[in-house]
């Protein structure tokens, strides 16, 4: 994965690949270091659910805008424990709410001997445009 990257993966529960959605998403976010030594990503998520929906891709790709923008940056802390603070922002050419959500995060880069997972629990429902920021404690 190359660092300042991130990359969307579809997460299914059924091992059939014509059930596959865009509905439940894993992000795989590849940080780099910036000249002000924050660490930043950035990439794109379709805005639709239904990959195999012809007439469905039409509609929100080619009539409307179907591309969210994602950025995150995050810093990291280290005292007694390693705090990672990371802030996820959602853009694009509409404001909606989708019926997306993101299940979980990897992140690469952050620590140099191992990826940071985080589960956020519930899945969160992806809003354009919005924002959200997750710490991490290690």
């Amino acid at each position: 994965m190359k660092g300042g990257s991130i990359i969307s993966r579809a997460s299914s529960s059924n091992s059939e690949v014509s059930n596959l959605t865009n509905s439940n998403l894993i992000l795989h976010i590849g940080f780099e270091k910036n000249s002000s030594g924050y660490y930043v990503a950035e990439g794109k998520i379709l805005g639709f659910t239904d990959l195999y929906n012809d007439s469905a891709m039409f509609q929100s790709c080619f009539v409307s805008k179907c591309l969210i923008n994602v950025k995150a940056e995050a810093s990291v802390k280290t005292t007694t424990q390693t705090h990672y603070e990371i802030k996820l922002s959602f853009s694009g050419d509409t404001a909606e709410t989708l019926d997306i959500y993101i299940t979980s995060a990897q992140f690469y880069g952050l620590n140099s001997t191992k990826c940071v997972s985080f589960n956020l629990g519930t899945s969160y429902q992806l809003k354009v445009p919005n924002s959200f920021t997750m710490n991490i404690y290690e």
